[in-house]
């Protein structure tokens, strides 16, 4: 099974969230600067199962991170729009949560927004003029709102932040180029994901409508420590009544096991 996969469409799945909770759907920064390095001897420099060995030990080990992620999404259908995130968000995955603030902006709308996942609980406000109003929901209530959410394991942030990593193993992949970024010279992975096991996973059927038209997944892993320093991702969703939603994320990881403290808001 790609747990991989799931961990990418669960963050898909917040941008809707955040959105409904907003009122703005009904029910249904800066990144870091990277630069390219020659990519003739990258292959012989490195294994693409070597390299990914390396990030699934080094994975196991992590507890905390930070991140900074870029967000582009284009809905079709029953409603047409243009929706664009920056997110910053820092996670510890040994007490299970996280805090993320968002800016959003929705058909020339702006939103800012903060969320925290305390243990059972999410905490979530609109931030005007430097204010909020807590809002808590636990996971039933926000199902219950959502009900393809409990198909994206959003509000379960996993202990062993290498299951993800481990299940890549069994995919194909390849090495496709070289990237430096925070200093580190990073081997840039692309993963063939079957889109088949994504939707057995969650429990979807292509027979009822739901279908992946495209998935792309690439990561930049370090040559020297195994460390998943960006991620891209590119996903076309095709859901009931012929609606089109195109996901396109990148996101840029760092601080890994710098100690973080999550508290609740209120």
């Amino acid at each position: 099974m790609i747990n991989y996969s799931n961990n990418y469409l669960s963050l898909s799945v917040f941008v809707i969230f955040v959105f409904a909770l907003s009122g703005c759907i009904e029910n249904t920064g800066n990144l870091n600067k990277t630069g390219e390095i020659g990519k003739e001897n990258f292959s012989k420099e490195i294994s693409t199962d070597s390299l990914l060995d390396m990030c699934v030990k080094r994975a196991y080990d992590i507890r905390h991170y930070e991140f900074e992620e870029m967000v582009k999404i284009s809905i079709s259908g029953t409603m047409n729009m243009q929706i664009s995130i920056n997110q910053n968000g820092i996670v510890n995955l040994k007490e299970k949560r996280f805090f993320v603030a968002s800016d959003f902006n929705i058909m020339n709308t702006v939103l800012q927004a903060e969320m925290y996942k305390i243990d059972a609980q999410i905490y979530y406000a609109e931030v005007k003029d430097n204010k909020r109003e807590w809002k808590i929901y636990t996971k039933e209530d926000v199902e219950n709102k959502l009900g393809f959410i409990k198909y994206a394991d959003l509000f379960n942030p996993d202990d062993d932040y290498g299951k993800k990593f481990t299940s890549l193993k069994n995919t194909e992949k390849e090495i496709v180029g070289s990237e430096l970024i925070d200093g580190q010279n990073c081997g840039i992975v692309k993963i063939y994901v079957n889109t088949i096991e994504v939707l057995k996973e969650k429990n979807l059927s292509a027979n009822e409508g739901n279908s992946i038209e495209n998935l792309e997944l690439k990561l930049w892993i370090s040559k020297s420590n195994g460390d998943v320093m960006k991620e891209y991702k590119l996903m076309t969703l095709k859901g009931n009544n012929n609606a089109i939603t195109t996901i396109e994320k990148t996101t840029l990881y760092k601080n890994y096991n710098k100690e973080v403290v999550i508290n609740p808001p209120i």
